[in-house]
């Protein structure tokens, strides 16, 4: 949040774990940041997020939308 200045932001982890624990990690400073999480725009950007969490089938990750942090695994073969 220091570094993005309330703006999207990117965080590379080079193993799939490291990103898990990094999401999880953001979410969680996110989520308890209640109605001041500077990911979250507006209501209706939560109501978006909660719905497309809904259609994810990793229960973590799923938990960690709704705080509008994910992350995306990228091979390089």
């Amino acid at each position: 949040m220091q570094h993005s200045r309330g703006k999207s932001a990117l965080v590379f982890c080079s193993t799939r774990k490291g990103a898990q624990e990094a999401t999880q990690c953001l979410s969680q400073t996110a989520g308890s940041l209640g109605y001041s999480n500077p990911f979250m725009k507006s209501m209706q950007q939560y109501e978006h997020l909660r719905e497309a969490s809904l259609t994810c089938s990793d229960k973590q990750l799923q938990s960690c939308i709704v705080h509008g942090v994910g992350f995306i695994m990228v091979v390089f073969a």
